[in-house]
């Protein structure tokens, strides 16, 4: 009877010990978290070796098979990197593959793409200008690139902004976004977009206007009836229309905001 007490004993102890590990590893698979560096790898018909940087909650595991695109590791922990190695496109065909990074029940996916050709083509304005007020740019392109490299000129990159990506096949619009121009001095950026699977670059020349203003140093002038020379600044950004409903007053304008 004893032997039996201490039998049902351990096997309620066991039920519990279990019970507790399964609540734990539920609990680390809903707060665990993966991400990559990149989740589109492109290459040209070419190959070659293209990195990936894995950031994770613990360790993870890789899982997909190709037979053209070969991972340096199958796991790994937070911060590894992983170096696909990508055969030459021999068949000069479109293809693709997924591989699948695992924490828990976390997953992050990476797609490789080797294409015989690349093209990035300009299909809109080549010169774009805009009024001072806030306003979206958008460039539009043919290409199969999924992520060129945006550069501005003369620190564009201060008010002129990437908000998203739209496709449509390889129709593509880059759009971005303007800030108001709240200078006395019209500015101007060259975006030029490129990508090392293309030999061509993409550029486009952005103006966008000054805010206008008439200041001066006074308001109002007050004086006597005697004659005299009355003279006050006038800073303007662009040439200003003077005039006077008193014929024996004249206006020189000293300087100006540019």
């Amino acid at each position: 009877m004893k032997f039996l007490n201490v039998l049902l004993i351990t096997l309620f102890a066991t039920t519990l010990f279990w019970g507790c590990s399964d609540d734990d590893d539920s609990t680390a698979g809903v707060n665990s978290s993966i991400s990559l560096s990149t989740g589109i790898v492109q290459v040209d018909k070419k190959g070659g070796e293209v990195s990936v940087t894995v950031t994770s909650s613990g360790y993870w595991r890789l899982a997909g098979v190709c037979d053209w695109a070969h991972p340096s590791v199958t796991s790994g922990k937070n911060g590894d990197v992983v170096t696909f190695t990508i055969d030459s496109n021999e068949e000069n065909v479109y293809r693709c593959c997924t591989f699948k990074f695992f924490v828990g029940a976390q997953v992050a996916p990476l797609k490789i793409e080797s294409y015989p050709g690349y093209v990035m083509q300009l299909l809109s304005e080549e010169s774009l200008s805009f009024s001072r007020d806030k306003d979206i740019l958008t460039i539009k392109l043919n290409t199969n690139i999924e992520d060129p490299t945006i550069a501005f000129s003369d620190g564009g990159e201060e008010w002129i902004t990437f908000i998203k990506r739209a496709e449509f096949g390889e129709k593509v619009s880059l759009q971005f976004e303007v800030a108001a121009n709240e200078t006395y001095k019209n500015r101007s950026s060259r975006i030029t977009l490129s990508s090392p699977l293309v030999d061509n670059e993409v550029i486009v020349d952005v103006l966008q206007k000054q805010t206008d203003a008439i200041i001066t140093d006074q308001q109002s002038i007050v004086h006597d009836l005697s004659a005299r020379t009355i003279s006050f600044e006038v800073k303007y950004t662009s040439n200003p229309q003077l005039s006077s409903s008193a014929s024996f007053l004249r206006l020189n304008v000293l300087s100006s905001l540019n």
